[in-house]
């Protein structure tokens, strides 16, 4: 076995002791190694999640198969098949999201739908979906109009404290210039 000579010279606890200019000539390498390695791998990962999170390519729903949707689940409601209806609007408003469309209409007739079934919870979380997204969409009298009506249903479920959210919210919306004064009339005469 053939023992590597030490370059300057040996410590007898330690063994070889290394010359300081071969230290200092890898230092830089050493440091560009611990530098480089963390930042590619950082850069794959970011590669890897920017692949994954990148959104869909979005599809335009057709109106008129939109319309269509809505009239067959109007019709399936006034025949008494309530389900049938539901299953429609919520067929239709997943379709909508994935799109990232708006779909108020078909929310706003769900929740009608769980009223009339006299299912207000269901009713009052699909109204204050609705005003969510209305929020998003930029439809200012709609989320008015669904925020106050999820804040009288939960006000006959007995829960004042999502009761007092919505007021508050509802009151805010009521001093927008964006919506029209009638709108706000109505809603103002249902406060008092």
């Amino acid at each position: 076995m053939r023992r590597e000579r030490c370059p300057i010279r040996r410590n007898p606890k330690h063994g070889c002791v290394t010359n300081p200019e071969d230290t200092l000539m890898r230092t830089p390498f050493l440091l560009a190694a611990t530098l480089v390695v963390p930042i590619l791998a950082t850069e794959a990962q970011s590669y890897r999640t920017s692949r994954t999170l990148m959104p869909p390519a979005v599809i335009r729903l057709d109106p008129a198969r939109v319309a269509d949707a809505l009239a067959r689940a109007d019709v399936a409601w006034q025949e008494g098949r309530g389900m049938d209806a539901r299953r429609i609007y919520q067929g239709l408003i997943a379709e909508q999201q994935e799109a990232r469309e708006f779909a108020g209409t078909a929310m706003w007739r769900l929740a009608l739908n769980y009223l009339y079934a006299d299912e207000k919870t269901k009713a009052a979380i699909q109204l204050d979906q609705l005003a969510e997204d209305a929020a998003t969409f930029g439809d200012p009298a709609l989320q008015l109009r669904a925020n106050f009506e999820a804040a009288v249903l939960w006000q006959q479920l007995k829960r004042p404290e999502l009761v007092a959210a919505r007021i508050e919210r509802t009151q805010a919306l009521l001093q927008s210039p964006a919506i029209p004064e009638a709108d706000k009339e109505f809603v103002r005469a249902r406060l008092k």
